[in-house]
């Protein structure tokens, strides 16, 4: 098997669901997750994991209509597996893990991402505690696991309400145990206190 070519037909694939999402006029954004995050990750067994961001009022049809990914290449089997989401089978042995979501609704979802790359790093950062540890939900006993980093989690998920708080502790948290890139910090910090500031006008008002 020719690996190479097995892995620029994935992302060549990814592009052309991107192609075919403009050419509807329906979606806002395409964005990867996993291995379509990070390219060079991309091997034989990766499927293409990505969320559609649809534009105001077209997440329905973009559902109920999945013409913009079978008219690409010819579709084996697919399903819906939540309200949201559907795994697709292309019959060249190309797999879509893909979910349909909201705007409004990226915030809680990254900061979701963020948390959990964290909780995967812990042991970078302090010793675990010896516990019955889950190999498939590293989230599971890991206040047992962890019982310091666990105390600091209630001030990282402050719920949909406050993402932007969230953010900031997370950010707060990982400079007290990690250096962080200056660029990065100086990024998510000021679009966290512009949000917040905002918030704040808005409520005023």
């Amino acid at each position: 098997m020719d690996w190479t070519k097995l892995k620029e037909s994935k992302l060549l694939r990814l592009e052309q669901i991107g192609e075919s999402l403009r050419k509807t006029g329906k979606a806002r954004a395409l964005i990867g997750f996993g291995s379509m995050a990070e390219q060079e990750r991309v091997d034989a067994y990766s499927d293409l994991d990505f969320l559609v961001i649809p534009k105001k009022g077209f997440k329905t049809e973009l559902i109920e209509n999945l013409d913009w990914l079978t008219s690409i290449s010819p579709v084996g089997y697919y399903y819906q597996f939540t309200a949201d989401g559907y795994k697709l089978f292309y019959r060249d042995g190309i797999f879509c893990d893909f979910g349909i979501l909201e705007a409004c609704l990226l915030p809680d979802i990254f900061k979701t991402f963020a948390l959990d790359k964290l909780l995967a790093c812990s042991r970078i950062f302090t010793s675990e505690e010896a516990c019955f540890k889950d190999p498939f939900q590293n989230e599971r006993r890991y206040e047992q696991r962890f019982p310091i980093f666990a105390a600091s989690l209630t001030r990282m998920i402050q719920g949909y309400e406050r993402c932007p708080e969230s953010a900031l502790e997370i950010i707060s948290f990982l400079e007290e145990h990690t250096p962080i890139n200056p660029f990065m910090k100086k990024m998510i910090t000021g679009i966290a206190e512009d949000l917040i500031a905002k918030r704040s006008s808005f409520n005023v008002e």
